[in-house]
C-alpha cells in the first residue's frame, strides 16, 4: 500500500523535514527532486529552478536557469548585472557548470554579458575545451549569439566613484560586506541525477584580471553523480588552495555526511591558514540520497533549500557562531565566583575554549581587594537590598511566563527580564550581605558586579531593538550587537585585571552615544508605535537625564556628589515595566478574540460535514472526523442519487489550521459541482482541478472520489495523489487495496485521471481514509502505517460498522499516546462501509 507521504516521493513533491539546520529527508526508497543555493538570493533562484525540477526537467536545466535570476538582478551586488566592478570600473564575470555526466564548462573574466553561467554552459556542450577566458570568452558568447550590453548599472557606478576616493585595495574580509557573495547552485532531479553551477562579479573593486574559485571546477563546484554535489562561496582564493568542492564530494565518497564533509573542508582552510578569522568560506553540500549540509567559517552563512513543499532559507552552522560568546561569557562568570578549579577544568575541556584557558588568574579569589566604587543616595545597603530583590524575583518571574503561557513568548519580554535580573544581581552585589553568603572573599564579586552593569546596559538595547524595530537605517540593530560585543570584551579585560575598570570611560560614552540614538529613533516620525503615548515618554526621557548625568560624573564632567544612576534605573524599569504589561495585556486580548474565532470557524466547518452517512439500500457506513487544530484541511462528503446509488468524497489539503479550512470548503464546492458526473469518478475529479488550478497558492489537494452502485454490485474509484481505498472481503485473512492514483488536485491543470471498477460482494468491508491513519506517529516517530491498519481490518472484522470506525480511532490514539480531544500530528478522517448480506 502506498501512504500519500510515497506517493509525492514518486511524483516529484515530496515533503522535507528542517531540523538541527539541516534538511533530512525521509529514509524512504524512491528519488525527489531538490534545489539548495547559498544566500538569500538564492530564494528567488530556487523558485526559477523548481519551475523546471516540478516538472520532471532536468537538474542542468534547472542550475542553469536558477543562477540566471540572480544575474539579472541589478539588487544582487556581487553577481551579473549590478555587481560591483574591479578597481578600474569593470564588471568582469565568472562562472561555471556541471552535469550529471562529469561534463563541465566555464568562463573567467568576462564582460559584457549578462548571462555567463549560459556561456560556460555553451562551452561544456559545443567545445572540446572546459574554460575560456577574456577576450577569447567574448568573442566565442558573440558567435553564439549572446547580447552584449553594460553592465554597470548607476548605483553599481556611483559606489565605485565613492570607493576612488579612497583610492586603496584591500582584501575582502568578514567586517566589510558579510551579508551577500557568489551564487552556487545544486540540483537533484526527478530521475536522481545531480547538476551544479556558480556564477559571480567577484570580489568588489578587485585588480583587474584577478579571477577567483567561482570558474574553476573542483574548487568553487564539483558533481559526482555517484556520490554527491558540492559548491563553495567566500574568499575564492582559500577554496581554490584546498580544492574544496572537490574534497568535500571525496570526503562524501569515503562515507562522512554531507554536513561532516563541509565542516571538514572549512577546517581544511583553518589548519592551512593562520588569518583565517579574516576570510569567510562557506561549503554547501547534497549526496546522492538528496542529504544536505552546510558549514562556515562565520555564523552568517545562509543557504535556501527548495523541495517543492517549501522554500527556506536556512543559518549554516559554523567555526565562529553565537554559542561560543555564550559559552564565554558562562565560564566567566563560574571563574569569578569562586575558587571551583576542579569545575572549571572540567569545563573548559568539555568546551575546548583556549581562549578562556589562556587567560591569567583562573581565580579571583586572589585578586587585590578595593572598595565600593560608588557612594549611593540612598545611604545604606538597603535600598541596594530591596531594589535587587525585587528586580530579580519581578526578572525571574517574567523568564518564567515564555515556559508557563505559551502566548507570551515575545523578545522584549524576556528582555525584560533578562534586564531585570541582570539588574537585581548587580545591586545585590553591591552590598556587602549578599557576597559574604557566597564566598569568603567578597570583594572579588565586584568585578562580576560591574560585567552586569555591561550586559545589562546591552539588554536594555537589545529591548530597544525588540520594541522599536531595527531603527532608522538598522542604527538599534547595530547598537544593540555593538553593546553586546563590547560587554563581553570589557568583562574578558575586568577578568584579567579585576583592580581597574580600564574601559569604564569608554562605556560611558557608549552608553551617552547609544541613548542618543535610541532618543532619535524614538522620535523619528516612521518608528512610532505604543511609545508615542505622552506618559510613557516622559518616564523615558526622565530615566535618559539620570544615565547622562551618572555617565557624565563618571567622565567628570558634572561634579555629582553621589550615584544617581538608580534613580534612572528605577524609572527605567517602571517605564518599560509599563509597556510590557499593556503589550502582555493586549496580547491576552487578542489571543482571546483570536480563540473564539476559531472556536467559531469550527462550528462553521462542521456544519460543512454531513450530519449522517445516507441510507443506501444493501449498505451500511459510518464516518468519523479529528481535527488536528481548531479546524483542519480534511473533508468529507456524500452524494446521493437514488436508493441505490452514491458518491463519497473524502479529500485531505496540504498543510493545518485555517488556510487549510478554507481550501477545504472550496473543495467540497468543487465536488458539488460536478454531483451530475458522480457516476464516473475520474471526470469529477477532473472538473475538480479545472476549478481549484491557479486557486491554491502553492498548496495542493489530495482526494477521492468513490461511487457505490448496489443494483450492479460495482464499486469505481478514483484518486489523486490519495491513499488507496482498502477492501476486506469476507472470509479473507488479506486485504485489497484498490488503486488508480493521479497527481494532486491544484497545481497540474493539465493533469488526467482514471477510475478502477471491481465488483461488490455481500461481507465486503470498505475503508476510505486520509494519510493522518497511516502517518500517526509514536513517541519513537514510528508510524502506524498499512501494516498495522490491515492486521486491524482482518482482527475487528466481526464488529458492527459504527463500533469499528470508534475502535479504530481509540487505536490510533493509544498508538500516538494521545486521546480523542489530544494533539495529533494530522487531521484525521475516515468512512468505513460494509456491504450487507441480502435481505
Amino acid at each position: 500500500m502506498t501512504t500519500r507521504r510515497q506517493f509525492l516521493i514518486h511524483t516529484g513533491a515530496g515533503l522535507a523535514a528542517l531540523s538541527a539546520g539541516n534538511l533530512a529527508l525521509a529514509k524512504e526508497e524512491g528519488k525527489r527532486p531538490l534545489v539548495i543555493s547559498t544566500w538569500r538570493h538564492g530564494l528567488a533562484s530556487n523558485e526559477q529552478a523548481w519551475k523546471i525540477l516540478g516538472q520532471g526537467g532536468r537538474a542542468l536545466d534547472a542550475v542553469e536557469s536558477g543562477v540566471q535570476v540572480a544575474e539579472a538582478d541589478p539588487e544582487v551586488t556581487s553577481v551579473g548585472y549590478g555587481g560591483a566592478p574591479d578597481r578600474e570600473g569593470h564588471v568582469t564575470l565568472d562562472s561555471c557548470i556541471m552535469d550529471e555526466k562529469g561534463n563541465a564548462g566555464s568562463v573567467a573574466f568576462l564582460e559584457g554579458f549578462m548571462h555567463p553561467v549560459a556561456v560556460a554552459r555553451k562551452v561544456m556542450e559545443d567545445t572540446p575545451h572546459v574554460m575560456l577566458v577574456g577576450e577569447g570568452a567574448r568573442r566565442f558568447a558573440l558567435e553564439q549569439g549572446f547580447k552584449e550590453e553594460d553592465l554597470l548599472t548607476d548605483r553599481a557606478r556611483k559606489d565605485w566613484q565613492e570607493w576612488l576616493k579612497k583610492g586603496e585595495y584591500k582584501p575582502w574580509s568578514p567586517a566589510s560586506d558579510p551579508t551577500h557573495d557568489t551564487i552556487s547552485m545544486l540540483a537533484l532531479d526527478q530521475a536522481g541525477n545531480l547538476s551544479g553551477s556558480c556564477t559571480t562579479s567577484g570580489l568588489g573593486y578587485k585588480m583587474h584580471g584577478r579571477v577567483g574559485d567561482s570558474p574553476i571546477i573542483g574548487a568553487a563546484l564539483f558533481v559526482d553523480n555517484e556520490v554527491g554535489a558540492a559548491c563553495a562561496t567566500g574568499v575564492g582564493e582559500e577554496v581554490m588552495k584546498t580544492v574544496g568542492s572537490f574534497l568535500i564530494v571525496e570526503l562524501m565518497r569515503q562515507g562522512m555526511s554531507p554536513a561532516d564533509a563541509c565542516k571538514e573542508g572549512v577546517q581544511r582552510i583553518i589548519r592551512k591558514n593562520p588569518n583565517w578569522k579574516d576570510v569567510q568560506v562557506g561549503y554547501l553540500a547534497m549526496d546522492k540520497q538528496g542529504r544536505v549540509g552546510a558549514y562556515a567559517i562565520h555564523s552568517y552563512f545562509q543557504y535556501a533549500v527548495h523541495d517543492g513543499q517549501a522554500n527556506v532559507l536556512l543559518d549554516s552552522d559554523s567555526k565562529i557562531d553565537l554559542w561560543l560568546i555564550v559559552w564565554m561569557i558562562y565560564l566567566e562568570i563560574c571563574l569569578a565566583v569562586d575558587d571551583w578549579g576542579w569545575y572549571h577544568v572540567c569545563m573548559l575541556q568539555f568546551c575546548k575554549i583556549d581562549i578562556i584557558a589562556r587567560l591569567p588568574g583562573t581565580c579571583l579569589a586572589t585578586a587585590t581587594p578595593y572598595s565600593l566604587p560608588k557612594t549611593s543616595l540612598i545611604g545604606s545597603e538597603l535600598g541596594y537590598l530591596v531594589l535587587g530583590i525585587v528586580f530579580v524575583a519581578i526578572g525571574i518571574i517574567t523568564l518564567l511566563l515564555p515556559i508557563l503561557r505559551s502566548a507570551s513568548r515575545d523578545k522584549a519580554l524576556f528582555l525584560f527580564g533578562a534586564m531585570s535580573c541582570l539588574w537585581g544581581f548587580r545591586f545585590l552585589l553591591y552590598t556587602q550581605v549578599i557576597p559574604l553568603l557566597l564566598t569568603e572573599n567578597p570583594q572579588a564579586l565586584l568585578s562580576l558586579a560591574r560585567s552586569f552593569t555591561y550586559f545589562g546596559a546591552t539588554a536594555a538595547f537589545g529591548f530597544a531593538l525588540a520594541y522599536l524595530g531595527p531603527g532608522w537605517r538598522f542604527s538599534l540593530r547595530i547598537l544593540a550587537y555593538f553593546s553586546l560585543a563590547f560587554s563581553c570584551v570589557a568583562s574578558l579585560v575586568l577578568l584579567v585585571n579585576p583592580d581597574r575598570d580600564l574601559l569604564l570611560p569608554v562605556f560611558s560614552v557608549i552608553i551617552l552615544l547609544g541613548l542618543l540614538t535610541v532618543i532619535a529613533n524614538t522620535l523619528h516620525p516612521d518608528l512610532r508605535q505604543e511609545a508615542k503615548r505622552q506618559g510613557l515618554y516622559i518616564g523615558f526621557f526622565a530615566s535618559i537625564v539620570f544615565f547622562s548625568l551618572e555617565n557624565l560624573r563618571s567622565l567628570g564632567v558634572v561634579p555629582l556628589p553621589f550615584d544617581v544612576e538608580w534613580i534612572g534605573v528605577l524609572i527605567l524599569y517602571l517605564t518599560l515595566g509599563r509597556i510590557i504589561a499593556v503589550r502582555m495585556f493586549t496580547n491576552e486580548h487578542r489571543l482571546g478574540t483570536i480563540s473564539h474565532e476559531l472556536a467559531m470557524a469550527r462550528k462553521i466547518q462542521t456544519s460543512l460535514l454531513p450530519k449522517r452517512a445516507p441510507r443506501i439500500s444493501g449498505i451500511t457506513m459510518a464516518a468519523r472526523y479529528i481535527p488536528m487544530t481548531e479546524v483542519a484541511g480534511d473533508i468529507y462528503d456524500f452524494t446521493k442519487l437514488d436508493d441505490h446509488r452514491v458518491g463519497i468524497l473524502i479529500a485531505d489539503v496540504s498543510g493545518h489550521g485555517v488556510p487549510a479550512a478554507l481550501i477545504a470548503s472550496m473543495v467540497k464546492g468543487a465536488f458539488r459541482a460536478q454531483v451530475e458526473k458522480i457516476e464516473n469518478p475520474e471526470l469529477v475529479l477532473l472538473g475538480m482541478n479545472k476549478i481549484l488550478s491557479g486557486q491554491l497558492d502553492q498548496k495542493y489537494v489530495t482526494a477521492s472520489i468513490t461511487f457505490l452502485d448496489m443494483e450492479e454490485s460495482i464499486v469505481r474509484y478514483s484518486g489523486a495523489g490519495h491513499p488507496p481505498m482498502l477492501i476486506h472481503p469476507n472470509n479473507s485473512e488479506t486485504c485489497i487495496s484498490l488503486m488508480e492514483n493521479g497527481l494532486f488536485l491544484g497545481p497540474f491543470p493539465e493533469a488526467e485521471y482514471k477510475s478502477i471498477e471491481r465488483p461488490l460482494v455481500p461481507g465486503d468491508r470498505i475503508l476510505l481514509y486520509t494519510d493522518g491513519i497511516l502517518e500517526a506517529s509514536n513517541s519513537c516517530e514510528e508510524m502506524f502505517g498499512d501494516c498495522s491498519l490491515n492486521k486491524f481490518l482482518v482482527q475487528h472484522r466481526e464488529m458492527p460498522t459504527e463500533s469499528f470506525a470508534d475502535a479504530l480511532l481509540e487505536s490510533i490514539c493509544e498508538w500516538t499516546n494521545q486521546g480523542p480531544d489530544g494533539s495529533l500530528d494530522d487531521d484525521l478522517t475516515m468512512v468505513v462501509i460494509d456491504v450487507n448480506e441480502p435481505a
